[in-house]
């Protein structure tokens, strides 16, 4: 007679075995979509990508009315913009403007003022055009 702990270990391993059996009993016999080709080993390709929608999915701009949440929230990020620009952080008071100002018009950043405040990338850009010439 075995041991109770080899019974429910021997247990546990039949059951593991029977589920699989079931489960790889279901996949065999299930059914392959409409359009959809089986390959040679019987495993369906994979279904064809959704249509995109129309534009870059954000939806329509400047349909919803702001609320009160969202009045506090502009005026908390304009002193955040403003206290970045009093600190010397004009970059992050720029951006952060831009993007409150929701005017949908790019904003530029010239190359100049990146290689200035970044070493690093200073660096690389001098590397790269003496490698180009």
């Amino acid at each position: 007679m075995l041991p109770m702990n080899a019974r429910s270990l021997l247990s546990g391993l039949f059951l593991t075995i029977l589920n699989f059996s079931i489960l790889i009993s279901f996949v065999i016999a299930a059914p392959t979509p409409n359009g959809l080709q089986t390959r040679a080993n019987g495993i369906p390709p994979a279904p064809a990508d959704p249509p995109q929608p129309p534009g870059d999915g954000s939806g329509p701009w400047n349909v919803a009315k702001p609320g009160l949440g969202d009045y506090g929230f502009f005026a908390k990020y304009r002193g955040v913009a403003l206290a970045a620009d009093v600190r010397g952080l004009h970059h992050a008071s720029a951006h952060m403007t831009h993007y409150l100002d929701d005017s949908g018009q790019d904003l530029n950043v010239p190359p100049e003022d990146i290689m200035k405040d970044l070493a690093n990338f200073k660096a690389a850009v001098r590397a790269l055009a003496q490698e180009s010439a």
